[in-house]
């Protein structure tokens, strides 16, 4: 169940990730914060509970982690940037990867 509250909470974040990256808003920071470092933190987050769901629910636990391990990807990628150059192409495309990953997550929530 937490993981359906947390999923849910997290879908404004994809809303409005989508709409900057397509030209609808202009919405760099939520709260003084840098939008995609709220975006790495959410999705690491509805993963994390997801992982917390499986196992109170005793259900694919060995499957959560690994796929939400492979969800948490994204995030792990922002946050080698700053330490590491990655290359633009990459980091250019995170925002829509952010905002796909926290959607389907923000819909799955709704559904199972």
């Amino acid at each position: 169940m937490i993981d359906h509250i947390v999923g849910l909470a997290a879908l404004p974040v994809g809303v409005v990730l989508f709409l900057n990256e397509y030209g609808f808003t202009k919405i760099n920071t939520i709260f003084g914060f840098n939008i995609l470092l709220v975006a790495a933190l959410v999705l690491i987050i509805v993963q994390i509970s997801n992982i917390f769901g499986a196992h109170i629910m005793d259900e694919n636990v060995f499957l959560s982690y690994v796929i939400h391990g492979f969800m948490i990807f994204p995030s792990i990628i922002y946050f080698l940037t700053f330490v590491i150059t990655i290359p633009a192409n990459i980091v250019s495309s995170l925002p829509i990867v952010f905002a796909s990953f926290i959607l389907i997550e923000g819909m799955y929530s709704f559904f199972f």
